[in-house]
């Protein structure tokens, strides 16, 4: 498939219907963590990108890697065994 980019990627992610104040104060203190130094110095040495975004940014993420896979899935006509 030209021009196709996969790539591995990991997120934190809620229950539907957590209330907005604790993803956002989860939020927070994890993308204190992810900027640290000290991880990101960590997960560079394994060969990771850390990316830190925002909740809102990750749900339109997912939402294009789903419609991007289902087309996928759908053109080829792939099928679980």
């Amino acid at each position: 498939m030209p021009d196709f980019q996969v790539a591995t990627w990991f997120a934190f992610v809620a229950p539907r219907g957590t209330p907005a104040d604790v993803i956002e104060t989860f939020h927070k203190h994890f993308s204190a963590v992810m900027n640290s130094d000290n991880m990101r110095k960590k997960l560079q040495q394994q060969g990771m990108v850390p990316e830190v975004t925002t909740p809102a940014q990750l749900s339109a993420f997912i939402s294009s890697e789903v419609k991007k896979w289902r087309e996928v899935i759908t053109k080829e006509g792939i099928t679980a065994n």
